[in-house]
């Protein structure tokens, strides 16, 4: 019974040494650091978005006015969660 749990409990400790090497691996990846650049360039260029601006966003929202999808411009109803179309998911009602 000793020599299970000592193997059991090698066994942990080796997958942690595993799983500690490998996240170690993909953080200090030249991949991840592109990647990371790209999303604060992204950011960077993303326009704010109208419920920062406007502190009743709901006058804002497409499912509200139940006009046309922000996405797509398909035609969508104020009952309807997401645009049946693109799947875009609009605002809820506040």
């Amino acid at each position: 019974m000793e020599g299970l749990f000592s193997f059991l409990f090698l066994c942990f400790i080796g997958l942690l040494i595993l799983y500690l090497t490998i996240q170690w691996a993909i953080d200090h990846s030249q991949m991840k650091a592109e990647i990371s650049e790209i999303k604060e360039i992204l950011l960077k260029l993303q326009p704010p978005h109208p419920s920062e601006n406007h502190p009743d966003s709901s006058l804002l929202s497409d499912k509200n006015t139940g006009e046309s999808c922000p996405g797509c411009g398909s035609k969508v109803t104020g009952q309807e969660s997401a645009c049946p179309s693109c799947g875009l998911r609009l605002a809820d009602e506040q």
